[in-house]
């Protein structure tokens, strides 16, 4: 039985990879590290994944103009900071620069958008039922889900909680609505 377990893992695993080889490779032409960066042939088989949202004849030439914007770009950010080692680089930098020109830019913007939500995987959903113990305790079981959705994330995301100015949050609050007890001055 044991055996038969460990041959259908395997099974699964090259079934998942074999079926997905040609999106896991054209994934490459997003990244701007990549000889195959914003090749227009390998940007088409992925567009043609999601046609039906995609104007094919549009992103062929959007391709080669993202191509040769996003590279002015990243040689005008080497040339301004040489000494920094953060470069800014990937598919994440890329799609904020290209939502600069959301209209010169619409359909490969569709398809980066695509790819940056492609590779979530379900470490964030463990993070997420691991802390669901803490937060969630025998004092607050009556508490709505949507108070134990902002304390969750606020729980998962402490740094970027900590990073937050507190006397804005509380300014921001106090202006959501008419009080009985004004809030602020």
């Amino acid at each position: 039985m044991f055996f038969e377990i460990l041959d259908r893992f395997i099974m699964e695993f090259t079934l998942r990879f074999s079926e997905n080889e040609g999106l896991i490779s054209s994934i490459q032409a997003f990244d701007d590290n990549s000889p195959m960066f914003m090749d227009a042939s390998t940007i088409a088989e992925f567009a043609n994944l999601y046609e039906s949202h995609i104007d094919t004849t549009l992103l062929q030439a959007q391709c080669h103009s993202a191509k040769a914007f996003l590279t002015m770009e990243k040689e005008d950010e080497q040339d301004d900071d040489d000494d920094d080692d953060d470069d800014g680089n990937g598919i994440l930098a890329s799609l904020s620069k290209l939502n600069t020109l959301p209209v010169a830019f619409s359909e490969v913007l569709k398809l980066f958008r695509i790819v940056a939500t492609l590779p979530v995987s379900t470490a964030s959903n463990e993070r997420f039922f691991s802390v669901l113990k803490r937060v969630k305790t025998y004092l607050r079981t009556t508490m709505g889900d949507v108070r134990l959705t902002h304390l969750m994330l606020m729980a998962v995301e402490q740094k970027l909680v900590k990073s937050l100015n507190m006397d804005d949050l509380v300014d921001d609050f106090a202006k959501m609505k008419p009080r009985r007890y004004p809030l602020m001055d």
